[in-house]
């Protein structure tokens, strides 16, 4: 059954953390903080992915509804919306890791 506005409104955090379906891969997920996120989950190629969208209500019903929709596209065309998102995550990256800075250092005596 499809999520509306109203309804959001009346969920309760639980004690465990727990999903809400809106359909076609949309749902809300619940912390036990309060906190509502929206998730969208997919199968491509036989395998399994989500992707963590932005918090309730900072991205409204109707947006959530038009980004599932942009995504369901992507993987219809053979792209994981995850792996993307983990790129863009990896590529903004200014700082560089424990092993780029490791790349460059020698041994020196104190």
């Amino acid at each position: 059954m499809a999520l509306t506005h109203a309804g959001i409104k009346g969920l309760k955090p639980r004690a465990v953390r727990y999903l809400v379906s809106d359909g076609r891969g949309l749902s809300l997920d619940i912390l036990p903080s309060g906190r509502m996120s929206w998730l969208y989950r997919y199968c491509m190629e036989g395998k399994y992915g989500k992707v963590n969208l932005v918090r309730y209500p900072d991205l409204p019903l109707r947006a959530a509804r038009a980004k599932r929709d942009e995504l369901a596209v992507q993987v219809a065309g053979g792209k994981s919306p995850a792996m993307e998102a983990k790129q863009k995550r990896t590529s903004l990256s200014t700082n560089p890791t424990v092993r780029e800075l490791g790349s460059g250092i020698t041994k020196s005596r104190w």
